[in-house]
């Protein structure tokens, strides 16, 4: 992160060439990203942010209402990360203030002890999300050997697991088990992957509130 001068400019030195996608954002303004190239050269970007009031966004225990302390990343339209929480600050117990530009984002919002979520959101807008802990999956190898897998979500994309657990994982080999945790309910499918992420085997998966699978 860089800070502008008082006209808006800013610089940051001894980046490699290539095409990155850069956003600016102040209090009271949505966060804009844009994307840019550089080359051996460097490059030059323009960045036009609008007041907008965000979103403010409450994380809370579907059971029980109770504000959870959440990590939210939020992407746009063009996959791009415009905002990301603080995480070793704890997240927060409270609102959230996402200072995000007019429109709609994808939310990807994580708390300890509970399946993350993936929501649309969008600003202005005061949404508040309940997260439940989910079920746990439980992965029973035939095999010798470790192997890589993944999980895919009822929208045929990849399950990602949180913030560091990420959408692929070890599977242990025979006799050990392995558990996923904190999986949110709904129908999946395990995939185990070999060389270049090919898929070798797969399988059906039912995950329930507070069950095993």
């Amino acid at each position: 992160n860089v800070q502008t001068d008082a006209s808006g400019a800013f610089l940051i030195d001894n980046v490699p060439a290539g095409t990155y996608s850069v956003s600016a954002e102040k209090q009271g303004y949505g966060t804009h990203a844009v994307d840019t190239a550089v080359d051996d050269s460097g490059g030059n970007v323009e960045i036009t942010i609008t007041k907008n009031a965000g979103v403010t966004l409450r994380v809370v225990d579907a059971r029980d209402g109770r504000v959870l302390n959440a990590q939210v990343q939020v992407t746009n339209a063009q996959g791009a990360t415009v905002y990301t929480s603080p995480f070793f600050g704890g997240g927060s117990a409270d609102s959230m203030n996402l200072p995000l530009d007019a429109g709609s984002y994808t939310a990807e919002i994580n708390a300890t002890g509970y399946a993350p979520q993936k929501v649309t959101i969008h600003s202005p807008s005061n949404p508040t999300i309940g997260l439940t802990p989910g079920g746990t999956i439980i992965v029973q190898s035939k095999g010798g050997a470790l192997r890589r897998a993944r999980l895919i979500g009822p929208d045929g994309q990849e399950y990602s697991r949180g913030r560091f657990g990420g959408p692929i994982f070890t599977v242990d080999p025979s006799p050990g088990v392995t558990l996923l945790n904190n999986i949110a309910p709904g129908t999946y499918t395990l995939q185990i992957l070999g060389d270049g992420n090919a898929v070798s085997a797969t399988a059906p998966v039912t995950v329930a509130e507070g069950q095993q699978a």
